[in-house]
């Protein structure tokens, strides 16, 4: 059995032997209920957000991940998702393009660097930029909580 992720922008498709080449990750996760159910299961219980960290924030966390990992079909899906939930149009492109210059808050923007150092640069994670992130006005459940949705999808985007 095979199964990548086809590394160009312009198709990104699994390619497992039983299952369609337009299933998307959910598609290939039921055909391994045993591993998938509880991954889809943890995926939609952080996604559905929380008072500290709204749905929209979830889903834009999903987007930047997946933009970061050049994954077009989780980027664009949760790009859409965070802009229905009320994420301004355009905005995640500004973060990946800088997000220094991005119309977003500052704690927002210390917690999205810190994904992206998990998602490029995890090895060099100290305690001082958890501390960062923590200092900057989140809770650990929301750092959990954005850390965890960071792993998915950059686990979804491989």
């Amino acid at each position: 059995m095979h199964l990548i992720m086809v590394n160009d922008r312009k198709n990104k498709l699994p390619f497992i032997s039983n299952i369609p080449k337009d299933t998307g990750p959910e598609g290939i996760l039921e055909k391994f209920p045993e591993s998938g159910k509880p991954i889809l299961k943890a995926t939609q219980e952080l996604l559905k957000g929380s008072e500290e960290l709204p749905k929209k924030y979830c889903e834009l966390i999903a987007a930047y991940t997946s933009g970061l990992n050049s994954c077009d079909f989780c980027y664009g899906g949760h790009s859409a998702f965070a802009e229905a939930f009320g994420i301004e149009e355009g905005l995640i492109e500004a973060i990946i393009d800088n997000i220094d210059t991005a119309n977003i808050e500052d704690k927002m923007k210390v917690l999205l660097k810190h994904v992206k150092k998990v998602t490029k640069e995890s090895y060099k994670i100290t305690q001082k930029d958890i501390d960062a992130v923590l200092n900057s006005g989140w809770s650990n459940e929301a750092y959990y909580n954005a850390v965890t949705i960071c792993g998915l999808f950059n686990f979804y985007n491989h």
